[in-house]
């Protein structure tokens, strides 16, 4: 099991794609976001939706309920 820390994505989706494609999470990795998923880049939505996917798809729904509840001021 692996220990990955991602943060300051910034709305990068693209970037944010290319990091995944690289490090290619297991569903045994822990994934630790570190916040600021949006603002700056050209795809915020884009950047909370593969997020949202990768934790639906590798870890359980407290992890998410915490990603979004850390995320309430954002606007998108």
């Amino acid at each position: 099991m692996r220990i990955l820390a991602i943060g300051d994505i910034h709305g990068c989706a693209i970037a944010f794609d290319h990091l995944l494609s690289v490090i290619q999470p297991q569903p045994e990795d822990q994934i630790v976001t570190l916040g600021d998923y949006v603002d700056r880049g050209l795809d915020s939505k884009g950047a909370i939706d593969r997020l949202i996917t990768l934790l639906v798809n590798l870890v359980n729904f407290q992890l998410i309920n915490a990603l979004i509840q850390s995320n309430f001021k954002i606007r998108i």
